[in-house]
C-alpha cells in the first residue's frame, strides 16, 4: 500500500482520543520571511484528510532544490484544545516524521488552537448552512504573526511543486484566489486555496471590514454580499 494511502489510514485509528497529554510545536530556526507557511484549519475527524493534503504537499515538493523550509500550521477547532496533543498523536507524528524526515523534506508542523476572541467573534456569525469555522480564516492576519501564509482547505491534493504558488507576488494586494464562478452578475473566488499577504491585511484592518460585510451580508436574502474595495483581491 502506497504511504501516501497508508498514513492517513493510520491518522483515523489515533486521531480519537482526548487532545490532553503531550506537546507538539515547530522548531524552524533562520529568517522568518524565508519560510513557506502553509496553514489548515480542521477538527478530530478532518485530520485525516489534512494529513493527505500535507503528504500531497512534501511528495511533490522540490526538496533538494527547495532553500526554504515549510512550516504546516494546523489550527485545531477543538474546545478541549490548548496546544497540547495526546499520547496518540505523538505516536502519530514519530511515525510521520520517520516517513517524511524533516531534515530530508525541510518542513516542520505546528498546531495551535483557535484564540478564544477569534472563535467568540465567528460564534456571532449566522453561517446559514456553513459551519462557522469556515470565517476563520478571514482572521488570520489577527492572531497568525507570519508576513504572509497560503491556506488550504485540508481536501486539498497538490499535484505540483507548491512553492510556484507560494512565489507569487501580491503587491498591493492583501490576497490572490482563483476565479470560481459567476452568479448574480458577481465574481467569486475559490476559497479552498488562497495566498494571504497578512502584512498588507493587518495594515487596512482587512479581518474588521470583512466581519462587518458578513455581519451586513446575515441580512441579505443570499448570506453574503460583496463590495470591491480597496483590499480587492488578486487572481492567480
Amino acid at each position: 500500500m502506497k504511504r501516501s494511502i497508508l498514513l492517513p489510514l493510520i491518522a483515523v485509528f489515533l486521531c480519537v482520543a482526548n487532545l490532553s497529554k503531550a506537546t507538539s510545536s515547530a522548531n524552524i530556526s533562520g529568517d522568518q520571511s524565508e519560510i513557506i507557511n502553509i496553514v489548515y484549519v480542521a477538527d478530530r475527524k478532518y485530520l485525516p484528510y489534512t494529513y493527505t493534503s500535507l503528504i500531497s504537499v512534501l511528495e511533490n515538493s522540490k526538496y533538494i532544490e527547495r532553500a526554504e523550509p515549510i512550516r504546516f500550521t494546523i489550527i485545531l477547532d477543538e474546545m478541549e484544545f490548548k496546544g497540547i496533543l495526546d499520547d496518540g498523536m505523538s505516536k502519530f507524528l514519530n511515525a510521520f516524521f520517520l516517513a517524511f524526515n524533516r531534515n530530508i523534506y525541510k518542513y516542520n508542523i505546528e498546531y495551535i488552537p483557535i484564540p478564544d476572541i477569534e472563535r467568540e467573534r465567528i460564534s456571532k456569525f449566522n453561517s446559514y448552512w456553513w459551519p462557522k469555522s469556515i470565517f476563520l480564516k478571514l482572521s488570520f492576519s489577527n492572531f497568525l504573526p507570519y508576513k504572509k501564509c497560503l491556506y488550504l482547505d485540508g481536501d486539498t491534493i497538490c499535484v505540483s511543486d507548491i512553492r510556484e504558488l507560494w512565489i507569487i507576488d501580491l503587491e498591493k494586494y492583501c490576497f490572490g484566489a482563483c476565479d470560481h464562478n459567476i452568479r448574480h452578475g458577481a465574481l467569486f473566488y475559490n476559497a479552498g486555496v488562497i495566498l494571504m499577504n497578512l502584512e498588507k491585511m493587518r495594515e487596512v484592518g482587512f479581518a474588521s471590514e470583512v466581519e462587518k460585510l458578513v455581519i451586513t451580508g446575515q441580512e441579505t436574502e443570499n448570506g453574503i454580499s460583496y463590495s470591491p474595495t480597496s483590499y480587492s483581491p488578486a487572481s492567480y
